[in-house]
């Protein structure tokens, strides 16, 4: 009898690891402003590198400018798959207040910020038998091959030397890998 408890235990077990959820691995290749294999762009102004995880974009931008760069979270916007423009929520949010406006940050010359930014309709606050709390569904929610050669990606206005500079990134997903 223990014989056939730890055998259904390990048989369990198995089962359980198998249905663990999969890790994603996105290949992304920035389509505009200036095509490019990695998620960077530069000019006079700016360097910007991006990242893009499941729930979220990453971004470090550095001033070049003699002058403060404004970020306005409030005017920044993340374009879907299917074209929606969806408002995004900087990291130094409470999820519960994610429709509220946002603080524009400045960055002052030579220096540089770090942020996550994730698209507000993506927050959520679950409440059922298994979870209670703040959660967020993933950037691309379905099927991962679906997205392949989709593009997304987001209008991010900056104003710099006290003009505004809109850009328009997008980005093409060209591979998914899963792992375990």
């Amino acid at each position: 009898m223990y014989k056939l408890k730890s055998l259904a235990i390990i048989f369990y077990l198995i089962l359980l690891t198998g249905c663990a959820p999969s890790v994603l691995t996105w290949g992304i290749k920035m389509q505009a402003p200036v095509p490019a294999d990695t998620l960077t762009y530069s000019d006079e102004d700016i360097d910007l590198n991006f990242l893009v995880d499941d729930k979220s974009i990453n971004f470090e931008l550095k001033n070049k400018t003699l002058n403060g760069i404004k970020v306005n979270y409030d005017e920044i916007s993340y374009i879907s798959p299917g074209g929606a423009s969806l408002r995004i929520v900087s990291s130094n949010i409470r999820f519960a207040d994610r429709f509220a406006p946002q603080a524009a940050v400045m960055v002052p010359p030579g220096l540089s910020i770090s942020e996550t930014i994730i698209p507000a309709q993506n927050i959520f606050f679950r409440a059922n038998d298994l979870v209670y709390g703040w959660d967020i569904v993933p950037l691309f929610p379905n099927d991962a091959k679906t997205y392949l050669g989709k593009e997304f990606g987001l209008y991010f206005p900056l104003e710099i030397k006290g003009v505004k500079k809109e850009f328009i990134f997008k980005f093409k997903i060209i591979s998914v890998e899963k792992k375990k």
